[in-house]
């Protein structure tokens, strides 16, 4: 499971808070040594980390603008024994667990769950929670993340008033965490607005799980929906078309626009703009690319065209919208 992610690794003891940070300033890595702050938040909590874990840091301990980017806090695989728990709170994090064998136990919000394979829970770790290992193991997953809408996503899903979720092993959760981890180990261009995106991927996901579960007689996602929309979030920079969409789909356009509008909440052309606004923002703050090249990047092929769009969709030119986030100024 995730062979190709380099990990840090403790092999098989019981992990406190005090030498957590003595492993990871033992550490030769960077992201190690600029993670002890992490471990030291931790020292206002409880928690036993009794068993082997596999950890991965963020490139820095700054998120770059947490206002408008989802940013991972850490990853972990935990292999736990009997002894394994985490009790605390007012731990400014959102995190997402996730069963693959032995079983687990939650309080939270003043209900208790069972977490078996094939379960999760997604929680706001500012509330105080109760975690453990039920029986002799239990190996899991978790995800802390925080930025852009975090709390908003969040009280969506706990509007449903059951904070866990269940997939597959293999399944979209699993498949998206994979897809967050490769491109968060690697060298990436525009990283972090990948990373973003995908984090954003797999509360989406977690969000139609539980709408599904709800409204199964009603809401279920086409998988050709699915695909063209994760399409187009991939290939933004290419000349995609309504009708390309459409032919791919085997549907008329029509057909395409008004099926794709019912599940997506948007038209596929006004999709395909919002992601290529999207990444021109991000240039825009983080790159000192010309406005001409960002919009032939982002997919306008008409710097004019790419203006208009950009004003209509944000309430203002790209070269104010620079000027705006400019630190210098």
């Amino acid at each position: 499971m995730f062979e190709k992610i380099h990990f840090i690794e403790n092999q098989h003891f019981v992990l406190t808070p005090h030498n957590m940070i003595h492993e990871i300033e033992a550490s030769p890595s960077d992201n190690a040594q600029q993670s002890v702050i992490h471990a030291k938040e931790q020292l206002s909590h409880k928690f036993n980390l009794d068993g082997r874990i596999r950890i991965l840091f963020p490139d820095s301990d700054t998120p770059t603008d947490p206002e408008h980017y989802f940013y991972p806090q850490i990853f972990c695989l935990f292999e736990c024994g009997p002894n394994y728990y985490t009790k605390r709170d007012n731990y400014n994090s959102y995190e997402i667990v996730f069963t693959y064998s032995g079983t687990g136990y939650l309080e939270y919000d003043g209900k208790s769950y069972t977490i078996e394979p094939g379960c999760g829970f997604f929680i706001d770790c500012r509330k105080p929670h109760f975690y453990k290992t039920q029986g002799e193991t239990w190996e899991h997953s978790v995800l802390h993340f925080n930025g852009s809408i975090s709390e908003k996503l969040y009280a969506e899903y706990a509007s449903y008033g059951d904070v866990t979720f269940h997939d597959a092993l293999d399944g979209n959760y699993h498949s998206h965490v994979e897809n967050l981890l490769n491109i968060w180990d690697h060298f990436q261009i525009y990283k972090d607005l990948q990373i973003s995106n995908t984090i954003c991927d797999i509360v989406t996901y977690l969000l139609l799980l539980k709408a599904m579960d709800e409204h199964s007689d009603v809401i279920k996602v086409p998988e050709t929906i699915t695909y063209l929309s994760k399409y187009m979030r991939h290939n933004f920079s290419s000349n995609i078309t309504l009708d390309f969409l459409a032919d791919f789909a085997n549907v008329s356009k029509y057909h395409l626009t008004r099926e794709f509008k019912k599940y997506m909440g948007t038209t596929p052309i006004q999709y395909l703009i919002s992601v290529r606004i999207m990444n021109a923002k991000f240039m825009l703050i983080h790159t000192p690319v010309p406005i001409s090249v960002i919009a032939e990047e982002s997919g306008f092929s008409d710097i004019n065209n790419f203006n208009r769009l950009f004003l209509k969709n944000v309430g203002m030119t790209p070269r104010d919208y620079r000027k705006q986030h400019d630190p210098l100024k």
